[in-house]
């Protein structure tokens, strides 16, 4: 607008040779040159004052990205506190659970005991009532029951030292407490609670399996070569004859048996992951454990995936399954 107006000042300056005009129109140059001026410095102030708003606005958005960042550390910081406690909490649930079993497989081998020295309907009849006061009866022991199977105890100990002096064997006994007599023994017992106690840590066991951890060492060790005299495992030397090996797993090795007990659905899963824990004493099976029943059957089939090893998918192996 402004250079218009002065390119239609200078085109009148052409056609008029007054001075009055010339002056009048440096006049009005003067005027729209201040003005422009004070434009220019409007301007300028106004620039000044979107710089600070810029800057101001930079300052605040940097407040809230160091706060921002500032909160995530502290939450995440939190969040793996938080994570680390319930891994805690989960491991010490698992070693209450297996201090419950522990204490459940006690108390169930205390009231069998009862049971054989008190009587079935005794001990049945207190723990049916929990709240209920023992009586002092339970306290004393009834040794009529058992009297006739100590004095048979005392006729058997004769009858076998009469055998052993018959065929020329020298019984002898240790001393009372004294346990570093029974050298053999002590190393043999510490042999298998060394292996059971492997064989749990390696498996990941739960500690209430340390029973069927010692049978199965113990059922192995007879199977094993371990004296150089004979040069045989104790299983030869009782059978004269070699073991069968083929039949043996890794303790904890996992199987998949089917469910054939309970009354499944048609979408419920049909096969129970268990882990193999010993061999049963009088049948040809296997004894596991189920994690989902928590209860230990035996079962007889092939199909065990053996530890380090992935069952092929084309092997489908079947299970017997019966209650222990």
């Amino acid at each position: 607008m402004v250079i218009r107006k002065l390119k239609d000042m200078i085109n009148s300056l052409s056609g008029k040779d007054s001075l009055e005009n010339v002056k009048k129109d440096i006049d009005e140059i003067e005027t729209i040159n201040i003005e422009l001026g004070h434009s220019v410095a409007k301007l300028n102030s106004e620039n000044k004052n979107l710089r600070k708003k810029q800057e101001h606005l930079k300052s605040i958005y940097k407040d809230q990205f160091d706060s921002i960042r500032k909160t995530r550390v502290q939450s995440k910081e939190h969040c793996n506190s938080l994570i680390a406690q319930i891994k805690a909490k989960s491991v010490e649930n698992l070693d209450l659970n297996a201090q419950l079993q522990e204490k459940i497989f006690a108390i169930t081998a205390l009231k069998n005991e009862l049971r054989k020295l008190k009587g079935k309907n005794v001990v049945d009849t207190v723990v049916s009532k929990p709240n209920a006061p023992i009586a002092p009866r339970m306290f004393k022991l009834d040794i009529e029951p058992i009297s006739h199977r100590l004095k048979n105890n005392r006729d058997a100990h004769k009858t076998q030292k009469a055998y052993y002096e018959e065929v020329g064997i020298s019984h002898q006994t240790s001393v009372a407490r004294t346990p570093q007599q029974n050298g053999v023994v002590e190393r043999r017992n510490c042999t298998l609670v060394e292996a059971a106690q492997t064989m749990l840590i390696f498996s990941k066991a739960l500690l209430f399996l340390w029973a069927e951890a010692v049978t199965a060492t113990c059922y192995t060790q007879n199977r094993s070569l371990n004296q150089k005299r004979y040069n045989k495992t104790p299983y030869e030397l009782l059978y004269d004859k070699k073991p069968d090996l083929s039949y043996l797993y890794v303790f904890g090795a996992l199987c998949y048996p089917t469910n054939d007990v309970e009354d499944l659905g048609k979408l419920k899963p049909k096969v129970d992951i268990v882990i193999f824990v010993s061999y049963a004493p009088v049948k040809k099976a296997f004894r596991i454990y189920n994690k989902r029943t928590r209860m230990i059957i035996e079962s007889i089939g092939t199909g065990y995936v053996k530890s380090g090893q992935k069952q092929s998918k084309t092997e489908k192996p079947r299970y017997e399954n019966k209650k222990s």
